[in-house]
């Protein structure tokens, strides 16, 4: 390179899927206070998009990061997930950049569908695209379970069963695409209150070792569907219980809250039934509803 010449920028343009849960166990708590789950966790075509561009700069230097969205609630600091994932790049393999993530929600926050860890995840893989990192998909996944514990499943971004924090991710077969349809109540969960209120109701039952032990070994159905946070996130926020008899009355076969909730996922048994359940429940108007649909891989990237 011509001395004194600046680099060009580099861009990506990335579609970040939301993700829900059919399956959620809480199987023990380490010393660290960190649960252990067990959870069947699938990437579904309700997406984000996020254009990451960098510009390299001479090792050494320091790198500076920007965050933007067009959601006014997402925090755009260190606080933001796309943030932190970019700086554990950058310190993590000793690499210098400008970095400028602009992020385009439109998968709820605080939903329980992951959103902010999708942007992490893809953030991760876009740096180490643009910035010729060359890492492993594991190692991506390392970095990413220090920004959260979504985030390594979102590296793989397919159909997996969940355990540990998050870390241990393990590819899952589904037989077929599934459709099915998210509901999300006007409330918003914190996944920390949930897990607070998690363990209190245990203490306060006298359950603290009845855990749920392996959790589910395979999908069969809506029989599967079940969440063991859902009861004390519901006793203190009815809407989304509300919800879920919602989507079962609008005919979805199966249906459990995602994550730590507020979003509901409704499974039905094709995609023109997914689209008349959301239709009937936008008609209602107690809560947005997604049609929507599992994906087995990251979408493609954007033009």
């Amino acid at each position: 390179m011509i001395a004194g010449r600046v680099k060009e920028w580099n861009r990506e343009r990335w579609l970040a899927p939301a993700k829900v849960n059919l399956w959620l166990r809480v199987t023990g708590r380490r010393e660290d206070g960190y649960h252990l789950l067990d959870s069947l966790m699938v990437p579904v075509d309700l997406c984000d998009e996020v254009e990451i561009a960098v510009r390299p700069l001479a090792r050494g230097q320091a790198s500076s990061i920007a965050v933007t969205a067009d959601w006014p609630e997402i925090p755009v600091g260190r606080d933001n997930l796309a943030w932190r994932a970019a700086e554990r790049v950058l310190a993590g393999c000793g690499a210098s950049a400008e970095v400028s993530i602009q992020i385009e929600k439109r998968i709820p926050e605080q939903a329980g569908l992951g959103g902010g860890s999708s942007n992490a995840a893809v953030v991760i893989k876009a740096l180490n695209a643009l910035l010729g990192l060359r890492l492993s998909r594991r190692r991506m996944a390392e970095l990413g379970l220090g920004v959260g514990a979504d985030v390594p499943f979102f590296i793989w971004c397919q159909p997996a069963h969940v355990r540990g924090i998050g870390e241990e991710v393990t590819p899952f077969r589904l037989a077929q695409e599934l459709a099915l349809v998210v509901a999300v109540p006007g409330v918003k969960v914190s996944t920390a209150w949930a897990f607070r209120e998690f363990d209190a109701s245990l203490t306060r039952q006298g359950l603290a070792r009845n855990l749920s032990g392996s959790g589910a070994l395979a999908w069969l159905g809506p029989s599967s569907m079940t969440n063991d946070l859902e009861e004390v996130v519901v006793r203190a926020f009815p809407e989304i219980g509300e919800a879920k008899e919602a989507l079962l009355g609008a005919g979805a076969v199966g249906a459990v809250m995602s994550g730590s909730g507020c979003a509901v996922v409704g499974l039905a048994r094709s995609p023109s039934d997914a689209r008349d359940i959301a239709a009937r429940i936008a008609t209602r108007g107690s809560c947005r509803a997604y049609p929507v649909r599992t994906l087995t891989r990251q979408p493609a990237r954007l033009p």
